[in-house]
C-alpha cells in the first residue's frame, strides 16, 4: 500500500544520506556530518514516516496518516464516542456570572 512505498522512499533517503555521512571523515567535515545527521533524525520523527513505519508493522497510526477509512468502522465509533450534552442556557448564565465574580 501508500505506507510501504512511502516508507520505502524515505528508507532510500535515509540510506542515501548514510552513506554521505560515512564518506565525510575527520575533523574538517565535522559541520556537513552533523548537518546530514540531523537531516536523518527529521525524516525519522516526521509524524508521516513515524505513521508509514506503524501502518507496515500493523499498528494504528498515532498521527492520522495512512489511515484506511471503511463507513463500518466510522459507524462503529459514533455511538461510543458521545459528545457531552449541550448545556442550557441557564447554567450559562451561572458560570458567566461566576467568572465575573472571580475576575473581581
Amino acid at each position: 500500500p501508500a505506507a510501504e512505498k512511502y516508507k520505502a522512499d524515505i528508507d532510500a533517503q535515509i540510506a542515501a544520506l548514510d552513506e554521505q555521512i560515512a564518506q565525510l571523515t575527520g575533523k574538517d567535515n565535522k559541520k556537513e556530518r552533523s548537518a546530514k545527521s540531523k537531516d536523518v533524525s527529521e525524516l525519522k520523527a516526521s509524524p508521516q514516516y513515524v505513521d508509514a513505519c506503524k501502518v507496515v508493522k500493523g499498528s494504528e497510526p498515532r498521527n492520522g496518516f495512512f489511515v484506511k477509512s471503511s463507513t463500518a468502522q466510522a459507524k462503529k465509533e459514533s455511538p461510543d464516542a458521545k459528545a457531552p450534552p449541550p448545556e442550557t442556557p441557564a447554567s450559562l448564565e451561572k458560570k458567566d456570572k461566576e467568572d465575573k465574580k472571580a475576575k473581581k
